[in-house]
């Protein structure tokens, strides 16, 4: 949980610049984002990434303040976002955002109020990544599965729960 919210140790770092730069290439490769907006950002990490490769983005979470991350960069936009009643703070423009949600969809009270306000704010296509509930680590793990997580993860999900959930939000499922 630390290495959501801090930098970890320069291998570690490394080697999530190495993942993020993976997840990135599979979001455009389904053609052009348009700005991100990294929501639940934590250490600003993913948004380092996609900048340094050319990409606009924009982060945002709970503190009134950027990540040291962003803050040293000065060059990545940061808002406030409100995950009582799912708003942000001085998000400019209207979007076409590609939102990005990693670790984030598990955490919040009502995941199709928020789904549908991000709709709201200018989001035309979503980047989820949640845990698998139907994966074979928790089959394996069963009650032990780390990623149960409570009282953190409010939710949890499989692809059929997850595909419900964006349905009714009226997104078309692209990749799984």
């Amino acid at each position: 949980a630390g290495t959501m919210t801090g930098a970890g140790s320069r291998l570690f770092a490394r080697l999530r610049r190495l993942q993020l730069g993976r997840e990135l290439a599979r979001i455009v490769r389904h053609g052009p984002p348009g700005t991100f907006l990294d929501v639940g950002c934590g250490p600003g990490d993913f948004l380092s990434v996609l900048t340094r490769r050319g990409f606009r983005g924009v982060g945002a979470d709970v503190e009134p303040r950027p990540p040291a991350a962003l803050g040293d960069a000065g060059d990545i936009p940061y808002v406030q976002f409100d995950f009582d009643r799912y708003e942000f703070q001085g998000l400019g423009g209207p979007g076409p955002y590609t939102v990005i949600l990693r670790h984030v969809l598990e955490h919040v009270r009502d995941p199709h109020a928020f789904l549908t306000s991000l709709r709201r704010h200018g989001a035309g296509q979503f980047y989820i990544v949640v845990p698998n509930s139907a994966s074979a680590e928790r089959r394996l793990l069963g009650k032990y599965w780390y990623l149960w997580d409570p009282p953190r993860h409010l939710w949890h999900f499989d692809r059929q729960s997850l595909d419900r959930q964006c349905d009714r939000v009226g997104l078309l499922l692209v990749e799984w």
